[in-house]
């Protein structure tokens, strides 16, 4: 501390459960004196490892007296567990380039002046994962992360072409690049989180069907015809076919004056935006040569957003942009979109370059496929100009959430501020998951305005909103579904339930209901499916269906449901065949086995039926 500021001295405690010790120390000496008493005298329950036992958090709470020290423990356990919030704001920590008597001006106090504390001692005591939906948390923690790892990657070129680049961005614990690479390296697609990018996803998706907005101009036919030619030629070398073909691409992409300068290590073949990257295109010489063209740019998308010298890093949106990779004669075209833990991405589009005899319905293809590139990129061009004049709090994580998009002939979704996801157990709620398991997910818990009720029943201090559960998966049954949802035996379509927290063992009256369900199910010819414990909601009777004192049990989850003896499970049927009957198999067809799979039910959930 300076010459012409008091020197207080505060009285440090160590308050292990039962027995608090206390020290003497200057402000000057305080982070030191904590590390050595957490190091000393560290409570084997509250471990601290050498990388971290200098990585010391100052905070100044409020309202913790020192009195009386046996519970003292306790009130500073619960106090950091409130305020996670605030513990993962730099903002709202202590530092020492400030002196501590402008903090003190009165010296210490009967209170608790200064917790000291390191990441170790916040996560043991916040064993429900509290701060796994906390903002502040998200932000400072997973997402600096998330850069450091970015940084430390490799150039995207020699990530593409060395393994042992390849299998740090893809399937290390500080993976980067989350695209299917290992198979359960992936998550949802990008598509739901953007409306450009859901829009660009179902016109590649649904080419055959020639939409009116993608029917080619006589000119992008005529430039795509360029590119076929160009693309099969063979070059002496890479950069001779770079410079030729990006001249082509330019001319098929329809910005105006979106150019961007190639900025840190990633330099990408073709790149828009200002001031936020909206397409990155990558040109190899061959498939195989050099490696993968659409991965690298999904690699260099990556360097470009997390990079501090990019004007659109510091926005908090998920980055949604186009990715194409042109290798010889194959192109890929896909989306991504950057979040907490790095970035997602799909390519719906792929197609072999040829002239040859269906040579028209080649260039066609690709024209429309361009079409729709040029679609996506117009309207996250126009997504960011309305972004920056109205940006989100600098402490939102929206955009670390679904926005999905329905159908031009759906209607309209429920208003939904989602909170967390939902680990397929149903026992943690996080946003940024930490395992494949959690990555792969597609539950969310969200908020939705509450339906309204009969005049004269609602109370006035009833909540507007209420909890529900919302599931992503790319098929379902709503007819099943709402079949056992009329008589009580299937949540209300759209997961309007409280969700249910805990898991215990269920009652045998859920076994009832379950054979209830699966009878309707059958006698309306419906195969149900996907019987498993995970897929058994157990909660008090809806008022009206069975006495509300009963525990009833619900099925939830009517992806695979379908016509008996039509319909046909997936072809990625999970290996964990014990659960299943043994008439199950890969894409083998959906028939009647309830009884075996209720039986098997009851046996995993430690009830004999």
């Amino acid at each position: 501390m300076e010459s012409n500021h008091p020197t207080y001295t505060f009285v440090l405690y160590y308050p292990r459960p039962g027995c608090p010790q206390a020290t003497s120390s200057n402000c000057v000496d305080l982070v030191r004196t904590s590390a050595e008493l957490l190091l000393n005298n560290a409570n084997p329950q509250l471990p601290i490892s050498d990388t971290d036992k200098f990585k010391l958090f100052l905070m100044k709470p409020e309202g913790l007296s020192l009195e009386p020290k046996e519970t003292l423990f306790y009130r500073v356990r619960d106090w950091l567990l409130a305020n996670l919030h605030r513990i993962y704001d730099p903002k709202e920590r202590l530092h020492l380039q400030s002196p501590l008597c402008f903090k003190f001006p009165e010296g210490p106090s009967g209170e608790v002046d200064i917790l000291v504390f390191d990441r170790n001692i916040v996560e043991t005591f916040d064993r429900d994962g509290a701060r796994r939906i906390c903002p502040a948390y998200i932000i400072n923690e997973c997402e600096n992360i998330t850069y450091k790892n970015i940084e430390a990657a490799p150039e995207p070129s020699e990530c593409v072409k060395d393994r042992t680049s390849l299998t740090k961005v893809l399937s290390s614990d500080a993976a980067i690049i989350h695209g299917g690479r290992p198979s359960a390296n992936c998550g949802l697609p990008p598509a739901l989180f953007h409306p450009a990018l859901a829009k660009l996803d179902h016109h590649l998706r649904n080419l055959d069907k020639n939409l009116e907005e993608l029917q080619p101009e006589p000119n992008l036919l005529c430039e795509v015809h360029g590119l076929f030619q160009s693309s099969l030629s063979v070059f002496e070398d890479e950069e001779e076919r770079n410079g030729t073909l990006c001249t082509q691409m330019l001319e098929l992409l329809t910005p105006e004056d979106w150019s961007m300068p190639l900025i840190y290590r990633a330099t990408p073949s073709v790149v828009f935006g200002t001031p936020c990257v909206t397409i990155i295109e990558e040109i190899k010489s061959e498939s195989g040569m050099g490696g993968n063209a659409f991965l690298q740019a999904a690699i260099s998308y990556a360097e470009i957003v997390s990079d501090p010298r990019y004007e659109g890093a510091s926005f908090r949106t998920n980055h949604p942009v186009v990715l194409v990779g042109l290798m010889g004669d194959y192109v890929e075209i896909g989306s991504a979109v950057f979040l907490a833990d790095g970035v997602y991405y799909s390519h719906p589009y792929s197609q072999k370059l040829s002239l040859d005899f269906h040579a028209s319905n080649h260039i066609f293809r690709l024209a429309q496929a361009f079409s729709a590139v040029n679609i996506a990129v117009n309207s996250i061009h126009n997504f960011y100009s309305q972004f920056i004049d109205h940006p989100p709090p600098s402490d939102s994580i929206a955009h670390l959430f679904p926005s999905p998009t329905p159908l031009d002939d759906e209607p309209p979704l429920p208003a939904l501020t989602f909170i967390s996801r939902l680990s397929k157990t149903g026992d943690s709620r996080y946003v940024v998951p930490e395992t494949e398991e959690e990555r792969r997910s597609g539950l969310y818990i969200a908020h939705m305005p509450r339906p309204t009720m009969a005049a004269g029943v609602q109370a006035d201090n009833t909540p507007n909103t209420i909890e529900v559960l919302v599931k992503f998966t790319p098929r379902y049954n709503p007819h099943a579904h709402q079949l056992l949802a009329e008589v009580g035996l299937a949540p209300t379509l759209h997961a309007c339930r409280k969700y249910v927290k805990s898991w215990k063992d269920m009652p045998q009256a859920v076994f009832a209901d379950v054979e209830k369900a699966v009878k309707i199910l059958h006698e309306n010819h419906i195969v149900f499916g996907n019987l498993q414990p995970c897929n058994i909601l157990c909660l008090p009777s809806p008022a009206g269906l069975r006495s509300p004192e009963r525990t009833g049990g619900m099925l939830v989850d009517f992806d695979w449901a379908a016509v008996d003896g039509q319909g046909r499970y997936p072809a990625t049927l999970p290996e964990e065949l014990f659960l299943w009957a043994s008439s199950v198999d890969r894409y083998s067809v959906l028939e009647y086995c309830a009884r075996s799979m209720t039986c098997k039910c009851s046996i995993n959930c430690g009830v004999c039926g």
